[in-house]
């Protein structure tokens, strides 16, 4: 049987709507979800570059050991600059009933650009702000940890939603 029209045409909004529909997690999700963001952007990269290595011939056991000690620099950067920060970000979103896919992934990019910049202020001589490719290249970064972290996010809420409906049937 055919689909109206304009039921057809609602499928695109829906699926849009998950974007900026509202999450209301709990700080502990939150915590969780930010604490797990580079721990399967580490698995999921170290899998992606390795097998690149091979699939190209360039393989080396050189590359090898340096590959997973590169990740866990980056790692740890997001871990002492970014983690706390990113932290209370989201809880001021949670606390305005603000926080979906849009703010999250601005989040990411205000938080790009001011944490850099404010590094540079501190430990470069002549006050100056970062070079806009600096930023962009950080922002990339960014994005790829934000749009992770929305995920997990969404998964952890679903999960939980998933629970509380076998503690608390209707």
């Amino acid at each position: 049987s055919r689909k109206p029209l304009l039921q057809s045409a609602k499928m695109p909004f829906n699926f849009l709507k998950i974007f900026i529909q509202n999450l209301d997690p709990d700080k502990d999700q939150i915590w969780h979800c930010l604490i797990m963001t580079p721990i399967y952007l580490y698995i999921v990269t170290l899998f992606i570059f390795l097998s690149s290595l091979i699939i190209h011939k360039d393989f080396s056991f050189e590359i090898l050991l340096n590959t997973p000690v590169g990740l866990l620099f980056i790692a740890a950067i997001y871990y002492i600059l970014v983690f706390i920060p990113a932290y209370f970000l989201q809880l001021f979103l949670l606390k305005f009933n603000f926080l979906n896919f849009v703010s999250i992934l601005v989040s990411a990019i205000f938080l790009s650009f001011l944490i850099p910049n404010i590094l540079a202020i501190l430990f470069i001589t002549p006050w100056q702000i970062l070079p806009i490719e600096i930023i962009f290249m950080v922002s990339f970064f960014s994005l790829i940890f934000a749009l992770t972290y929305w995920v997990l996010l969404l998964k952890t809420l679903k999960k939980a939603a998933k629970q509380s409906n076998l503690k608390f049937p209707n």
